[in-house]
């Protein structure tokens, strides 16, 4: 018998399949406070802050504030396949064509109720020296903008812009049919975290209701034959991430008000975004550039988020020193949405 030590060449590929559907996935959530969480403080003394020190496994501190549980049992598939130079005999694992080519199938089984998904809200840590923000873990619901991007707004501003750029290319009609299809699927949590995951796969599966099932339509997903996913799909995407992270007052608040306002509150938002990001938190944003109306709204606005703005200096509910709330991002990524919707 003759071994080498040489590993051949070869492509691999791997398929996970679910069997079921995003219907039959709950979500799970936990009344909470963030700004209360944010402002709370964890020092030196306590046991947890110790073991993190210690401990290099302990990435942060978080508190798990949603869930996404199955409803009914459901069965995970992986199928992985391989292709190469090299003849290999893997005892009950595997099976191997005679032209190189190994194909690999694992089951997983999971029971109703498993946790297949959780949102974590970072608890930021302090030291009785001086104030320290690490955020160590990021909600899922977000779209993934790097750390990098976050403590850098002008390449922030230009991502959310490069994401949104789409809804200007379309004419006023369009833009409203869109944001009518979409503001129905609001009313419902479940409608919401349904259209996302499907924006997601890129096509429709299972049952779903009619709002979403309008959307889906209007971007070209209404089947599982569907191919041709609309250009529309990664900015709407980007726009549901947003609205996942809001509550329904938040969402009607903003559009209770007029399109100048409006408009305003935006600037404001960005503003209060681009000092948080900035590493600075020394030079508050300049209320007197804004109209007392426009300070009111942007106030009851941020409030209804859990985030408050302060006379003279960044309030933690905002977040830290290039680490912004994700609220005020997914704030900023809405409000940035709409005036690309609704605007002229």
């Amino acid at each position: 018998m003759k071994s080498t030590s040489s590993i051949p060449k070869t492509e691999i590929n791997c398929q996970v399949d679910i069997t079921g559907s995003t219907t039959e996935i709950k979500l799970e959530s936990m009344s909470m406070s963030r700004s209360k969480l944010q402002n709370s403080k964890i020092d030196e003394r306590h046991i947890l802050f110790k073991d993190m020190k210690e401990n290099k496994k302990i990435l942060g501190l978080g508190v798990v504030y949603e869930v996404m549980k199955n409803k009914n049992p459901m069965i995970l598939e992986q199928t992985t396949k391989g292709e190469g130079s090299a003849k290999i005999l893997v005892i009950n694992v595997a099976s191997m064509e005679a032209g190189g080519k190994v194909e690999c199938k694992q089951q997983l089984k999971l029971d109703a109720g498993c946790v297949l998904g959780f949102k974590v809200h970072p608890l930021y840590l302090k030291t009785t020296k001086e104030r320290t923000a690490k955020q160590f873990m990021f909600s899922d619901g977000m779209p993934e903008l790097e750390e990098s991007v976050a403590d850098d707004f002008p390449r922030l501003k230009r991502r959310v812009e490069a994401e949104l750029r789409d809804f200007g290319d379309m004419d006023q009609s369009a833009r409203k049919l869109i944001w009518v299809s979409l503001y129905k699927t609001l009313k419902s949590p479940q409608d919401l975290y349904e259209l996302g995951c499907m924006l997601e796969e890129g096509i429709f599966t299972g049952s779903v209701s009619r709002s979403v099932q309008d959307l889906l339509q209007l971007l070209g997903l209404d089947s599982v034959e569907s191919s041709d996913a609309h250009d529309l799909v990664k900015p709407i995407g980007f726009l549901v991430s947003a609205l996942s992270e809001l509550n329904e007052e938040v969402v009607t608040l903003i559009l209770d008000l007029d399109d100048e306002v409006r408009g305003q509150v935006l600037k404001l938002v960005e503003g209060v975004l681009e000092q948080v990001c900035s590493l600075d938190d020394g030079v508050p944003q300049k209320s007197g550039q804004f109209s007392e109306n426009t300070m009111r709204m942007a106030t009851q606005v941020l409030a209804s988020c859990g985030l408050k703005l302060a006379g003279d200096s960044l309030d933690p509910s905002l977040g830290f020193p290039g680490h912004p709330d994700v609220t005020l991002l997914a704030l900023y990524i809405l409000l940035k949405g709409l005036d690309k919707l609704l605007g002229p």
